[in-house]
């Protein structure tokens, strides 16, 4: 017999979403989260919001736009007469929304949140403990706040996606390995992005990821005429097996 869906609601802070993505160089795209909602759920409300304002952001709008068409809020239009200074009016905006929907639509069963800070930890509360919905929460990993896990019934972190090109860190560290150099976080930037024409924060950002999800490690390490310092060891035999390098 197939599963009953729940009549869900779903709201978006995008400028958390996006902002996290930008700032790691990663490249997962929210219509993931919104395809494997509709494999459970049966969504009867979407708002997305953000201020599309800002540089970097500005496109986003009108690609959204175009798959979700009256669902995207621009927070960034709203200005204060008294300061003439653009507010940030994001989370404002996206829990208003969210209580007109829990008073205006009683069939809503269900309430998603695709939110990372804690400001919306009280309305998740209240949404469970009053109204007896169902509050679920989707977010990046590293962007959710505890607060939110613990009022939430249910959260799903999404591991952020990359698109690096790990070869090129990766033949650096090869280098100096087989030259028995050291090799320090701040010199293999700066050799990889010499050598292979690469924007330093890209280069980095794969030296952290790496780091990050253990094919790398920095050990403390006594370096003659420099003392102890942290060096960076590979662990070959994983980088490999996954496929970052051949």
């Amino acid at each position: 017999m197939q599963k009953i869906k729940k009549v869900t609601a779903v709201f978006v802070d995008y400028d958390n979403w996006f902002w996290h993505i930008h700032n790691k160089n990663a490249t997962n795209d929210i219509d993931d989260i919104f395809n494997i909602i509709k494999e459970s759920s049966s969504i009867a409300h979407l708002s997305i919001y953000a201020d599309f304002s800002h540089d970097f952001i500005k496109a986003e709008k009108a690609r959204l736009d175009l798959k979700y068409p009256r669902m995207i809020h621009d927070c960034g239009s709203y200005m204060d007469n008294n300061q003439f200074a653009r507010k940030d009016l994001t989370d404002f905006y996206l829990l208003d929304d969210i209580y007109q929907t829990l008073f205006t639509n009683p069939r809503i069963e269900q309430f998603i949140l695709v939110v990372g800070d804690g400001h919306f930890h009280s309305a998740i509360s209240h949404i469970r403990m009053f109204h007896q919905k169902v509050v679920g929460v989707y977010a990046l990993k590293g962007s959710l706040s505890p607060l939110i896990k613990n009022n939430a019934d249910w959260f799903i972190e999404i591991e952020p996606q990359y698109s690096h090109d790990f070869s090129k860190i990766l033949s650096t560290l090869k280098f100096n390995e087989e030259r028995s150099y050291f090799s320090f976080f701040n010199s293999i930037v700066n050799l990889s992005s010499k050598y292979h024409n690469t924007d330093r924060n890209e280069i980095a950002r794969a030296l952290s990821y790496l780091i990050e999800h253990e094919y790398a490690c920095q050990e403390k390490v006594e370096v003659p005429g420099e003392g102890e310092r942290q060096v960076i060891k590979v662990d070959w035999p994983r980088v490999e097996q996954d496929g970052l390098w051949k």
